[in-house]
């Protein structure tokens, strides 16, 4: 394009591609990689965005809350998994929801740390 020239801008619709099946599409790229329907990886993050923050806590037998971790799970009960996971390292765990008390776990006697 010169100095001279402008370029213009078109108000027409652009014309669509040409469409091809996606066996076409598979057999021609000849990927070892199947091909996903595109409604299943529109939205990746779709999952995470349903997770609900969830709080664990070590609470002394004095009340006393030592540790804190924060948890993201899809319910109550995914939560409950997740923190029983920190009874490797602490007597006792609460788990909250905000204000919203969920469950405590403790130790069963005779459990040894690390199994």
């Amino acid at each position: 394009m010169s100095a001279s020239q402008e370029p213009t801008l078109s108000t027409e619709p652009a014309a669509p591609a040409e469409e091809t099946s996606s066996e076409a599409r598979n057999t021609a790229t000849a990927s070892p990689i199947p091909s996903i329907p595109c409604e299943v990886v529109r939205y990746p993050f779709a999952a995470v965005m349903a997770l609900s923050t969830y709080f664990a806590y070590h609470v002394s037998l004095q009340g006393v809350a030592n540790a804190s971790y924060e948890l993201h799970a899809a319910d109550d009960e995914a939560a409950k998994v997740e923190a029983k996971y920190f009874l490797k390292f602490h007597p006792s765990i609460e788990v909250w929801q905000g204000a919203r008390w969920i469950a405590r776990f403790t130790q069963e006697p005779g459990w040894v740390k690390g199994h």
